[in-house]
């Protein structure tokens, strides 16, 4: 047998009234059929009509099953039925209920009706039923909850019939067919719906209806959160440990949207003074008193217009008739089933986009937290950190195309578990930020102007110069193993300074707001030989590494006479960066900051760097080399017009600087030499050192 598409009628119209309505499906060639009884409904198969009792029988089944998917996932999707499917195929193995909602419906209210049940919502169109189809005959799914027009797909033949029961537009009608006790409803801004379901907490009792007043947002805009955020305390919610401090609008708060009072609609069997208080007729031919919603309720101002014609919002409401004369007694319920067990596991990750509301309820019913990222890096946003860290998730999903790939996001989500902040804000290190400090080892003047002193006085030299530069994060290159004239024991002519003689300058670097960038000059050794050696100190979340390739030996080579770096050194750096990115991603630690500093002459196209978000390189150049200090004053040259020039041979910064600089590579540095030039000199270049260092 086949099934033909059920929809359910338009709330308000004449012929049908907001109770009882189910459908089911009949063979095709019948578009749609809804009758309406106080206690039956009529149901089709295959031979025809059947009588069925208002309500099924109370037998407890299971409402949805949630399941994780093993890992991160994204859903890049700007298509509100796909990104609902995504998400329902994602986080749902069974779900005996669905909500359903026309493409074109409020897709907010179903999202948080769904949060309510702790089921699916998708979004139907009847262009795409086929794939709602599947998926609700994937879910085993024997009944939908219909929001407006939403369309019931065609199903499969051999599949058990659809039971379809419809949405009452208003708190006290959908309680009785919910089964459960809801504060209220609060129409809310379409800008604000995916901040406004991220930041609910359980138990969900809200209903979310978007606001038939508020100006469309273009799909093509980014919804931005907490544009309508309440200025006043009293009226934001603290999270808790839920949120890690974040705050939410507060249901009743007037600067979240209007706010409908459920009032005592589950007390459907009293008495009420509905005629007395509403001036309202009610139904004469009723058989039971009226509790009429608009007597335990304030009046919905989107319920005004007497014509139930849909408003500018494009939300259909009640009349105040209808709503004053509907009969709580004879609506429909869903089935009782087991409440579904959500998950506390999973942290979905928004970027606002269009086309997300139901795909982020469905998440949200599956018990998942939720944050608003509108650039798409959570590293850049201290909010979403916070929330992160507060939640403590151990998966992650994505919703939008403007978030970076699965392991990417997982990474960050990883990171923000920690808390950990980097030196300037946050949990990245470029771009947007510029380093600038001081080289050398405390106790070694000889070794550069870091080491002239104690440590204490070796860091705030650090911040002194630093302070130079407005905003530059302080920073401090500790040589951590030195290119010595005799081989040692070991005979890579690298001398290795121990873990305990870093830890007093990294102690201090770090209460300071100073980044640390361990240098490594290792002689014969390979570099990977010799970070292993430091697991402790590179474990630190601002600690960086310099790769100083100059001082990269060949076999042969000595510090007195080097003999040219190895041959297969650019495939030495790029193992060298997958290894430290590889332990960072295990280590779940903020991105290392990477410079290589390497030999002149090197060609920098055949290296081949990493592009993983553990990692941001910095390829250094050595001031010295491409800019040496003058010996003495260059003499004037005459010229042809009988003024005196500087002599034609003579190497400006500017120029220094584009012959060193490959545009392919996005972040440079510069190490001063002998003769340091000024600091806003070295910023007015293009492109401007994103790390300048004092030798």
């Amino acid at each position: 047998m086949s099934h033909t598409t059920a929809r359910t009628a338009r709330a308000g119209r004449a012929v049908i009234s907001r109770a009882v309505r189910r459908f089911a499906v009949r063979p095709s060639g019948a578009r749609w059929v809804a009758a309406l009884t106080a206690s039956a409904t009529l149901v089709t198969a295959c031979s025809g009509y059947e009588e069925l009792p208002a309500d099924p029988a109370a037998e407890l089944s299971a409402g949805a099953a949630v399941s994780l998917p093993d890992s991160a996932v994204v859903f890049d999707s700007t298509d509100p039925v796909t990104l609902a499917i995504d998400a329902s195929t994602a986080l749902f193995v069974e779900a005996g209920i669905v909500v359903l909602v026309d493409e074109g419906g409020d897709q907010l209210r179903a999202a948080s009706i769904a949060m309510v049940l702790g089921v699916p919502a998708l979004v139907t169109s009847e262009s795409r039923s086929a794939q709602v189809a599947a998926e609700l005959e994937r879910l085993g799914t024997h009944t939908v909850l219909v929001l407006e027009e939403a369309v019931v797909p065609e199903l499969s033949e051999g599949t058990q019939l659809l039971r379809a029961v419809a949405a009452p537009q208003n708190v006290a009608g959908l309680q009785v067919v919910l089964g459960q006790e809801l504060s209220g409803s609060l129409q809310v801004d379409p800008a604000n719906a995916l901040t406004m379901l991220a930041s609910a907490q359980q138990p969900y009792e809200w209903i979310y209806e978007t606001d038939p007043e508020a100006v469309p947002v273009e799909e093509s805009e980014a919804e931005e959160p907490g544009d309508d955020a309440p200025s006043d305390p009293e009226d934001v919610t603290d999270q808790g440990e839920a949120s890690g401090g974040a705050s939410a609008l507060d249901p009743g708060s007037r600067a979240a949207g209007s706010v409908l009072a459920a009032g005592s609609g589950n007390d459907t069997g009293t008495d009420t003074d509905s005629d007395a208080d509403t001036g309202t007729d009610t139904d004469s031919d009723a058989d039971t008193e009226d509790p009429s919603p608009s007597a335990t309720e304030p009046a919905d101002p989107a319920s005004q217009d007497s014509t139930a014609e849909p408003s500018d919002g494009g939300i259909e409401t009640p009349s105040p008739s209808e709503s004053a004369t509907e009969d709580l007694t004879t609506l429909p319920g869903l089935p009782p089933v087991l409440a579904t067990e959500r998950t506390e596991e999973l942290i979905v990750v928004s970027d606002g986009g269009p086309g997300q509301v139901a795909a982020l309820g469905t998440a949200r019913a599956a018990g998942a937290d939720a944050v608003i990222v509108p650039g798409g890096d959570i590293s850049m946003d201290p909010l979403a950190i916070a929330t992160i860290y507060g939640n403590d998730p151990t998966l992650a999903m994505g919703l939008g195309e403007g978030l970076p790939d699965a392991g990417t996001l997982a990474y960050q989500v990883a990171v923000a578990t920690t808390g950990d902040a980097l030196p300037g804000g946050g949990q990245w290190v470029l771009p947007a930020k510029t380093y600038v400090g001081l080289r050398g080892t405390p106790g070694a003047p000889e070794l550069g102007p870091l080491g002239e002193g104690t440590a204490q006085e070796g860091i705030t030299a650090v911040r002194e110069y630093a302070a130079g530069v407005p905003g530059a994060i302080p920073t401090a290159e500790l040589l951590t193993t030195i290119a010595s004239d005799t081989p040692g024991s070991d005979g890579t002519y690298s001398r290795l300074r121990s873990g305990e003689d870093l830890i007093e300058t990294l102690d201090l670097a770090a209460q300071e707001g100073v980044m640390t960038l361990l240098s490594f000059q290792p002689g014969r050794a390979r570099f990977i030989q010799q970070l292993e050696q430091y697991p402790e100190s590179l474990a630190r979340p601002a600690v960086g590494v310099v790769l100083d390739a100059t001082w990269r030996l060949s076999d042969t080579g000595t510090p007195t006479r080097p003999g040219g770096p190895p041959t297969d050194l650019a495939e030495e750096l790029t193992e060298t960066l997958e290894w430290l990115a590889e332990q960072v991603l295990q280590e779940s630690l903020p991105p290392k900051l990477v410079v290589l500093r390497l030999p002149t002459g090197f060609d920098v196209e055949s290296l081949e760097i990493p592009t993983a978000a553990q990692v941001s390189v910095v390829l250094e150049v050595d001031g010295a080399a491409v800019l040496p200090a003058p010996t003495e004053e260059p003499a004037p040259q005459p010229s042809a017009t009988g003024t005196d020039e500087v002599a034609e041979d003579e190497v400006t910064l500017a120029e220094a600087w584009d012959s060193a600089v490959d545009p392919a590579y996005p972040y440079w540095g510069w190490l001063q030499g002998p003769d340091p030039v000024e600091l806003d000199g070295l910023l007015a270049l293009d492109p401007a050192p994103v790390l300048i260092v004092q030798n």
